[in-house]
């Protein structure tokens, strides 16, 4: 299968022998799905899948999966040179293998992921079969890149000891960051270049080239492809160099500095970016394959044999075979060697030798040529022989012809068989059986024979009682549990071999031994309600056959419904002429019901037939469902369903009780009053309609039943659905949400619309705001009236007619010193019936500006000599909020980077009184971060930078031995500085001693490199291990040093 096209729905491919899905454009699809079976190959590459949206469907947008029984060894799955952008899934791509299916190459190369947003991973792997190489992942929103399900043991151990573990191979191409933003102005020089095209508008804004520091200068702002870090002083990203970063760094090429391709036999063109090759010899991207007809790890032109036409021949030689390969130059001394028998060729071209097969025994050998006959080509092709057959062999001379000769063996033609095909096939031919007569209740064992036919032979049952078998192989025939009837069975079989098939049909006699008849009923008669009945009858059986357990069969009818059920009963073990069984009703039987007894080979009841009467009623319909608005403290529903009588004789007395509800009554529609239901009499095929009367109704949800019985318990029942409700109204707010910002001192109005969309006015109308909320109520009045002032004194209550509207006016006062921040609430607009909400958020800001300065300490501040300052801290003073937009002069987030001033402290100048994030990091201490809120009163604050004193460094060091390395753990510490520098020996612990109770104690040494004390050091030991259990024995868990 190949594929060429734009999709925009899911693809499904379902177990395909070879598919082959490329160069197509999936757009905005869902869920492709490659399902394949055993040794089918995929190759799926190519294609272009992009804006497409699955989240919530917990799969995966694309899923390979390969299914199977058995291990293939030519299969083969191929994902590659595709591209994947835009999409959202829970991931991209899944790669699953059943456990089944065996090991195959999986290959997932050159695939890109761009902008793909995944809940899991980008890519899920549950297979050991796929290598991943040169994949390019740019998709900041997925949690992982790659995400591994396939799970192994709980240790690690080598691949090459445990087969059983997965092996994950994942090579990465992106060496170096080389990002490129120049679709997006280069973040405009006020951001951070982190993926193509994006922005990390989280980062504070660099300090401008073009604002202070290059007033004197001449680096034309570097270039827009580094970072002014001092007057006339550019750092240059990775791939540009130069003054003012206007070069590209060595092994970049273009406009843009795109690095070259590792160029193996050429040299990279930094006009184009392509590789120039050395010579004719080289081809490829990066010059590393042999263009055509060059061979070898060098690429020469080797003389190099690629083909033999004809491949195979008779074993006594003689003809002519042309072999094509490259490279074979013009001469007249061209030797051909079939194995080890040398001959002469001919040259026809430089592609083309002709060479004369010699004798040699039937098999295959290596054809190998040479232009000297010294120098034989290595690349060796094959060339097979084949016997040549007897003169007269097969069968060729007889008319017609018993078989040919191919590649020196006999290929027989049917009915002929054997080395020489002179042994002749039969056809089977059955012995036909003489018709037979067998009891009941005797197993029926025959074998079939052939009166001649060669085997192997099948046998088969073409017709044939239900429950008689053939063995396939022998013809033997089995029936159990016979029955007998009137008329005899047929029997059909059929013997089939590779020439022929023969078919016989006989007939097979079972008389009818016995017969059955009903004798009594328990209960019998009319009956109030459905019983069950207990059936008694008789086995006669005939003067030949002993009495034993035969299979009997009851038909009971129903004459209301024409229903039947029948029933299976056995006679009993200690007196096979009875039989007794029990009928179970069902909850609705009424009317009359018939039994009678069969013999199961019989279409009729030989015997008598006995009936018995149920009375029963009914409602139609069984249920119904009723909704209704409540208007008065009653609420009646007349003919709400049909009571019938349907058992056959008049019913008297009937009453109506209700369950699961109370205040209800039920009564005959007919009757006026509404009295309580009761009647004196049905009479047979008799109905009457009815209602019910609610008293005291209050709104409800309710299922309850109405049963309708007798004294003698005859009842019929009516299952009811009921829904009250009052009529309300709907009232919409617009905003549906209150959502402002006040500077202090100020005060805002704003109004809100109240639309009723209810099926009643809004009666009563009124608001509630809460305390404290700095919100009032100005006017609350209908859409297009005088306003209604909303003050203490107001008593006329408001009413808001259906679909009609109101006005809320709503002012905000804040107090110049009330405190920056939000104030949330939610205000209540009340009717006699229901509440609505208005959520409201108000931020409070300020206009007040400021200088704020931050000065940068660490321990060297407290504890050395001059108290120094930490030296080339960087600050950012971060405001997120979105209240600070209304500043048009002013960015969301301001940043001062002073990485390498001498300066000791940070000055933001005219900053708004609000809420910031202020970070600090500086080069050996730890990061710093804190919320605060900024005010004139404090213009001056510390930022305390811990030192880190002790770094550790990991090392990892593959060694000779694959998948094995060698891991160091470093630490650096500085020794007599003003502050404590605690160290730990040893600084890593092997548990294996312990676990094999070689060691049961071990020693830690603690020091204190620094100059200062250090206080209150604490001492943890771990917890948690399995067969571990740590101790401290002679050390406080509190202690100084």
């Amino acid at each position: 299968m190949h594929c060429r096209s734009i999709f925009r729905q899911t693809i499904t491919i379902l177990d395909i022998g070879h598919v082959d899905i490329g160069f197509n454009t999936f757009y905005n699809s869902c869920l492709i799905y490659l399902k394949t079976w055993n040794n089918a190959n995929l190759s799926f590459h190519d294609n272009t899948i992009e804006y497409g949206n699955c989240e919530g469907l917990g799969k995966c947008h694309l899923e390979a999966y390969a299914k199977g029984n058995k291990e293939i060894k030519g299969r083969m799955f191929n994902i590659s040179t595709n591209i994947f952008t835009d999409l959202v899934s829970d991931c991209i791509v899944g790669l699953v293998s059943s456990d089944d299916a065996g090991v195959f190459p999986g290959v997932f190369y050159y695939n890109k992921f761009l902008t793909t947003q995944a809940t899991v991973g980008t890519v899920t792997l549950d297979s050991k079969c796929f290598n991943f190489s040169h994949n390019i992942f740019d998709n900041p929103k997925s949690p992982y890149d790659l995400y591994v399900k396939k799970k192994a043991y709980e240790r690690i151990f080598d691949f090459h000891r445990d087969s059983n573990l997965l092996l994950v191979n994942i090579t990465s191409i992106l060496t170096d960051r080389n990002i490129d933003c120049s679709g997006v102005n280069n973040c405009s020089s006020n951001g951070e270049c982190v993926s193509p095209k994006n922005v990390d508008v989280s980062l504070v804004m660099l300090v401008k080239c073009a604002q202070d520091m290059t007033v004197q200068g001449n680096v034309n702002n570097c270039s827009d492809h580094g970072f002014c870090i001092r007057p006339d002083i550019c750092t240059c990203a990775s791939s540009f160099t130069g003054e003012n970063c206007g070069l590209c760094m060595p092994s970049h090429w273009g406009t843009n500095c795109d690095p070259c391709p590792n160029c193996r036999n050429g040299e990279c063109n930094l006009n184009t970016g392509t590789c120039d090759c050395f010579g004719a010899q080289w081809t490829g991207r990066l010059c590393d394959i042999c263009s055509e007809t060059f061979y070898g790890p060098d690429c020469l032109p080797l003389l190099t044999v690629l083909n033999v036409i004809p491949n195979q021949g008779f074993d006594r030689g003689g003809n002519d075979v042309h072999v094509w390969g490259h490279n074979f130059p013009q001469t007249d001394t061209y030797k051909c060697k079939f194995d080890t028998d040398v001959v002469n060729g001919v040259w026809v071209a430089s592609n083309h030798v002709v060479c004369s097969v010699p004798k040699h025994a039937d098999g295959t050998v290596s054809l190998e040529i040479s232009s000297d006959g010294i120098e034989f080509s290595n690349n060796q092709v094959k060339y097979s022989y084949f016997a040549t057959c007897p003169p007269n062999s097969c069968g060729r001379d007889v008319s017609p012809p018993r078989g040919q000769c191919l590649f020196g063996g006999c290929s027989c033609n049917l009915p002929w068989t054997g080395e020489n095909c002179t042994t002749e096939l039969l056809a089977p031919e059955i012995i036909e059986p003489p018709p037979q007569t067998i009891n009941e209740s005797v197993m029926y064992d025959y074998q079939l024979q052939l009166a001649r036919g060669s085997i192997p032979v099948t046998w088969s049952l073409i017709y044939h009682p239900g429950n008689m078998i053939i063995d396939k192989r022998t013809g033997r025939l089995f029936w159990s549990n016979v029955i007998g009837r009137l008329l005899a069975y047929s029997v059909t079989v059929t013997a089939t071999n590779i020439v022929g098939e023969h078919s016989i049909e006989w007939t097979i006699n079972v008389p009818v031994s016995y017969s059955v008849n009903l004798l009594s009923l328990d209960p019998d008669g009319i009956l109030s309600k459905p019983k069950q009945i207990d059936i008694v009858g008789e086995v006669a059986f005939s003067d030949l056959i002993a009495p034993r357990l035969v299979p009997i069969k009851l038909v009971i009818k129903s004459t209301l419904t024409g229903t039947e059920r029948v029933l299976s009963p056995s006679n009993e073990n200690y007196d096979p002429t009875l039989f007794r069984t029990t009928y179970y009703p069902r909850p609705d039987d009424a009317g009359t019901f018939t039994v009678e007894a069969y013999h199961p080979g019989l279409e009729q009841s030989t015997g008598n037939a006995l009936t018995w009467e149920v009375l029963g009623m009914r409602c139609e319909p069984t249920f119904v469902s009723l909704k209704s608005y409540i208007d008065d403290s009653q609420t009646v529903f007349a003919n709400v369903s049909t009571l019938k009588n349907v058992g056959g004789y008049p019913i008297s007395n009937i009453s109506a009780q209700v369950y699961g509800i109370q205040n209800v009554h039920v009564f005959k529609s007919e009757d006026k009053m509404e009295e309580q239901f009761f009647l004196a009499e049905l009479l047979a095929d008799g109905m009457i309609s009815f209602g019910l009367q609610i008293k005291d109704v209050k709104p409800m949800s309710e299922t309850f039943y109405i049963v309708f019985s007798t004294m003698k318990r005859t009842y019929a029942r009516l299952q009811i659905n009921i829904d009250l409700s009052i009529k309300k109204p709907l009232l919409i707010l617009e905003p549906f949400a209150v959502k402002e910002s006040i500077i202090r001192g100020t005060q805002n109005i704003f109004d809100v619309t109240i639309r009723n969309i209810g099926e009643i006015p809004a009666r009563d109308v009124t608001i509630h705001i809460p305390d404290k909320s700095k919100i009032t109520l100005m006017t609350l009045s209908k859409k297009g009236e005088d306003m209604n002032y909303a003050n203490e004194q107001m008593r006329d209550s408001l009413t808001i007619p259906t679909l009609s509207e109101a006005i809320m006016s709503l002012a905000v006062t804040v107090e110049s010193n009330t405190p920056l921040g939000e104030l949330r609430g939610t205000i209540a607009v009340n009717t006699n019936l229901t509440t609505f909400s208005l959520p409201y958020t108000i931020t409070i800001t300020s206009e007040r500006q400021f200088n704020l300065t931050f000065v940068i300490k660490d321990e060297y501040t407290y504890f050395a000599t001059g108290a120094p300052l930490v030296v080339g801290a960087e600050v950012k003073l971060v405001n997120q909020d979105e209240a600070t937009q209304k500043h048009d002069s002013h960015t969301m987030i301001q940043v001062f980077n002073l990485p390498n001033s001498n300066c000791r402290t940070v000055l933001f100048e005219n900053i708004y009184e609000d809420k910031y994030t202020v970070y600090a990091k500086a080069e050996g201490h730890s990061t710093y971060s804190a919320i605060i809120i900024a005010t004139p009163y404090t213009t001056v604050r510390d930022i305390f930078l811990q030192r880190r004193a002790v770094i550790y460094t990991w090392t990892v060091t593959p060694t000779t031995v694959e998948d094995k390395y060698k891991i160091t753990l470093d630490s650096t510490f500085e020794t007599f500085v003003p502050m404590p520098v605690v160290t730990i020996e040893p600084n890593k612990l092997d548990t294996v001693p312990f676990e094999t109770e070689e060691r049961d104690c071990v020693d830690f040494t603690i020091t204190n490199h620094g100059l200062i004390r250090a206080d209150n050091l604490r001492f943890f030991l771990p917890t948690g291990h399995p067969t571990l259990q740590f101790k401290s024995v002679n050390i406080s868990p509190y202690f100084f040093l």
